[in-house]
């Protein structure tokens, strides 16, 4: 994408993905005042706790990754034999798929909680959705840049 300088970032919609189970993640746009620059809230959502990560970095390239990759785990028979792991170090944010059944997969969202400590304390939530949640969360993100 090229972008003019000192133009305004484009407006960038987030990424919800909801189970029907009440688990959730999200991938929440931060505005900044560099269009070329992603930075992300990631809200993982349970029945019993909320937890959001803010302004996380997003790599350059990241965000077609996480787009590409939900779009494949909704389409391919058995994402989890044929999708690797989707990670992004500078945000410490990693996407697997662990099972699947026609209908849904079981979605694997692992972060670290201290991008800043030798040790990392890793956070993390596996829940199931249905594969049309995925195709639609993978439209928003590859908008981003759009």
């Amino acid at each position: 994408m090229i972008v003019e300088p000192g133009a305004p970032p484009a407006r960038r919609l987030p990424a919800r993905l909801l189970g029907p189970d009440g688990a959730a993640f999200a991938l929440l746009p931060v505005p900044t005042f560099d269009a070329t620059e992603l930075r992300v809230d990631i809200e993982l959502l349970s029945p019993d706790r909320v937890v959001r990560y803010l302004s996380r970095p997003m790599s350059p390239g990241f965000a077609d990754d996480v787009a590409g990759f939900l779009l494949r785990a909704a389409s391919d028979h058995v994402p989890e034999e044929t999708l690797g792991v989707v990670e992004d170090r500078e945000a410490g944010l990693a996407l697997s798929v662990v099972e699947s059944t026609p209908l849904a997969v079981t979605l694997e969202v692992v972060v670290l909680a201290d991008l800043h400590v030798e040790e990392p304390d890793v956070d993390g939530i596996a829940f199931d959705l249905p594969r049309a949640s995925l195709i639609e969360a993978s439209h928003a993100v590859g908008e981003w840049w759009t």
